[in-house]
Parts: structure tokens; C-alpha cells; sequence
């Protein structure tokens, strides 16, 4: 089993365990296979210079929280938000996998919100104070702009964590938005 360094970056506080939501059940061997239990997150490095944040390639339609609101709205689709930071290697990593072909794919069918965390939207701040200001984090909302907090990629303390290295995982995710 391969061993993942540090399951996220943190970019605020982390809310008690007493507050978090319990993922749904995933099957241990999945999530054991896809993360380990992470040390605590690095604190975050310090801004990257210009042109060595996150680069974004493929064909995925991205857009702000409100315009993918109005759009999901309009559309009767769900809505999933990328949560990143420029600074954060884990974003990096994350990054190539929304130019997977079964990747862009499943967002065709899904209104697709990507959000610096470092720009500290008003929307953003109550997921922040309840899930915690980790990144990057992907949250599923159905189509009227409520949270779906039953789509997790099953990690215990991360839940809304996807790794690269499980893009299996996200794509599960991203099937079950789309389905239900």
C-alpha cells in the first residue's frame, strides 16, 4: 500500500471532531487503499510567485460560485466545487485530473465551480468554519445550492479530501452527484 505524505493543506482551522459530519460508510480496503492515516497538514507555504500556481488544462467548463448557481438553477444540474489554493502541492497534483477524458466527461453533467480559497469568499466562509479551510476540498451540491454532504471521498477526517493519486474516488463521487 502505497503511503500518501500528508493528506492536505491546511489554509485555516481544522473544526473539532465533535462538529465534522460522519462520512458514509466506504469499505475500509477502499479508502485504506486510496490514503493513509495523514501526519498533521503542513502549514501553508507562502504564496507561489507569478506562474507557478495551479495550472488548469482540459476541457472542463469552470465558473464562479454564482454563475454555476444561477447555471445549476437553470439547468436542473448538480453542482460540484473544486476548493484549491495556488500554493498547495496537493492542488498541483489534483489539477491534471479534471483533464482526465472520463473526468471531463462526467463534468459535462455537472455544473463545475472552481474556487481560490485564498480569495475568501463571503459564500465560502460557513463551509470553512464547519468542514474546516483544508485544501484542496471538492463539495457536491444539488442543483438548488444544497450541500450533498453524503458524497465524501470516505476519508475520516478529510472527507471532502480527493487525492490525486485516488481519482477513482472522485469519479465515484462525481457518478453519484449525477445519478441521484
Amino acid at each position: 500500500m502505497a503511503l500518501l505524505s500528508g493528506i492536505a493543506c491546511q489554509s485555516g482551522k481544522t473544526p473539532p471532531a465533535a462538529e465534522q459530519k460522519a462520512a458514509p460508510p466506504v469499505a475500509a480496503t477502499e479508502v485504506q487503499a486510496a490514503v493513509a492515516q495523514p501526519a498533521e497538514p503542513s502549514p501553508p507555504a507562502p504564496p507561489p510567485e507569478q506562474g507557478h500556481g495551479v495550472e488548469w488544462k482540459g476541457t472542463v467548463s469552470w465558473h464562479s460560485w454564482d454563475e454555476g448557481l444561477s447555471l445549476a438553477k437553470k439547468e436542473s444540474k448538480p453542482i460540484m466545487v473544486l476548493v484549491y489554493a495556488d500554493w498547495c502541492p496537493h492542488c498541483r497534483a489534483l489539477a491534471p485530473v479534471f483533464a482526465d477524458p472520463e473526468v471531463e466527461a462526467l463534468a459535462t453533467h455537472l455544473v463545475m465551480v472552481r474556487q481560490n480559497h485564498d480569495e475568501d469568499p463571503a459564500w465560502l466562509q460557513p463551509y470553512n468554519q464547519k468542514y474546516g479551510g483544508y485544501v484542496p476540498r471538492v463539495f457536491f451540491f444539488d442543483s438548488n445550492g444544497k450541500i450533498r454532504d453524503d458524497l465524501t471521498s470516505g476519508h475520516p477526517r478529510y472527507p471532502y479530501f480527493y487525492a490525486a493519486e485516488a481519482s477513482d474516488l472522485l469519479k465515484r463521487s462525481m457518478r453519484r452527484a449525477i445519478s441521484s
